[in-house]
């Protein structure tokens, strides 16, 4: 059970939670020491030093156990040790009052460096100084859910409304081209890394985008466009490998039924002997009506 004081109460500000979601209504959760989920995931912890109580709870501030049949039914097992590895790598971890201002901290100087870097100023395309960027960040508010290039155009417009600052992304023009089949997959990765999209062009089979991405943004975007081209080639090529082997059968058929045909022609026309022999008969036949 947790570690307490003298009075028998546990310690606040001693653990944090890690709560991890299997199924939509089950919850679980551990308790580890402050900032032992980060020390955990980078490596620098073990699984003992940062368990703060060696129980997987359904809820630990009401310290309500889970039971070894619900351990079994969300991990596979009911071992502490196997389940609470997996609480911690793929759970989320509430951070407390210090790490949050760190994190905070941490966020403000990426967000900085990052329009010092990528953007401009509108009016004399003069890079920002991060002294002006800091006053800019004054009264905005983060969410660390965005990625830094959504923080940043957040900010740009922030930093337009109240201090009536106008900032331009420094961009590089780039064209791609994918088979227009892919122009939704395209699409859809030029949304995640956030690119301007300046034309789109049929030309043929073909769709070619003209965007403006930063310099950071070029190498990972053509990197991805090219696996998408790669694979829908390999695709349509087992495709066409598939429809040759199904035809190669499909002749195959008609070859055998054609044999088939040939081997059931009438015995009179293969024997020309029989044929002759019916002939003599239908004659007799012939002169003996006419005799009678």
């Amino acid at each position: 059970m947790p570690k307490s004081n003298a009075s028998g109460k546990r310690e606040k500000g001693q653990y944090q939670v890690v709560r991890f979601k299997a199924k939509k209504k089950e919850c679980f959760e551990i308790m580890v020491s402050n900032g032992g989920a980060a020390m955990y995931r980078d490596g620098k912890a073990n699984l003992e030093s940062v368990l703060f109580a060696p129980v997987v709870f359904r809820n630990a501030r009401k310290a309500i156990p889970a039971s070894a049949a619900e351990l079994e039914g969300a991990f596979g097992s009911s071992d502490v040790n196997h389940c609470a590895h997996r609480i911690l790598t793929q759970g989320d971890a509430k951070q407390n009052k210090k790490e949050r201002k760190e994190s905070a901290e941490t966020r403000r100087r990426q967000l900085i460096d990052f329009v010092n870097r990528n953007y401009r100023d509108a009016r004399t395309l003069l890079p920002v100084p991060p002294l002006r960027l800091e006053g800019l960040v004054v009264g905005f508010r983060f969410d660390e859910s965005n990625q830094l290039w959504q923080e940043a155009r957040r900010l740009v417009d922030h930093a337009q409304k109240k201090f009536n600052t106008c900032l331009r992304r420094v961009e590089i023009e780039q064209s791609l081209t994918v088979d227009s089949r892919l122009k939704k997959a395209a699409s859809g990765i030029l949304d995640k890394f956030g690119v301007s999209v300046n034309a789109r062009t049929a030309k043929g089979s073909k769709i070619i985008f003209e965007v403006g991405c930063l310099e950071s943004e070029v190498e990972p975007i053509l990197r991805a466009i090219e696996n998408l081209n790669s694979e829908f080639s390999e695709s349509k090529s087992r495709r066409g490998r598939g429809s040759r082997k199904q035809g190669g059968r499909t002749q195959g058929g008609k070859r055998s039924s054609a044999k088939v045909e040939e081997n059931t022609v009438s015995a009179s026309t293969l024997n020309p002997k029989r044929r002759s022999a019916k002939k003599g008969n239908a004659k007799r036949k012939g002169r003996s009506k006419r005799e009678l």
